[in-house]
C-alpha cells in the first residue's frame, strides 16, 4: 500500500469524506525532516556549521552556509508521490 493509499484509508476510517481526502492529497508532497547534526555522525546531511569541501577547495567564509544534503544517502524509492 502506498503512503497516499494508507492516508486515504486511515482518514476515511476516521470519518473524513473521500472528496476531502482527495483535495488534501492534491496539496501534500513527500518530505524528509532535517535536524541539526554533526557531519561526523554519518548523517545524510546537516544544518549549519561549515561545509564539507574537498581538501583542495577552500571556503572563505563569505556568505552563510545553511545546509549540506547528500541526496544519494536517502532511502529509496525516490521522492515521487503520484496522486
Amino acid at each position: 500500500m502506498t503512503a497516499p493509499e494508507a492516508f486515504r484509508t486511515t482518514a476515511c476510517e476516521l470519518g473524513v469524506f473521500d472528496d476531502s481526502v482527495t483535495r488534501i492529497l492534491q496539496y501534500l508532497h513527500p518530505a524528509y525532516s532535517l535536524s541539526p547534526a554533526d557531519a561526523d555522525e554519518g548523517t545524510a546531511g546537516w544544518l549549519g556549521g561549515l561545509p564539507d569541501l574537498p581538501s583542495d577547495v577552500t571556503w572563505d567564509g563569505n556568505g552563510v552556509f545553511v545546509a549540506s544534503i547528500d541526496l544519494a544517502a536517502f532511502p529509496g524509492p525516490p521522492l515521487a508521490w503520484p496522486v
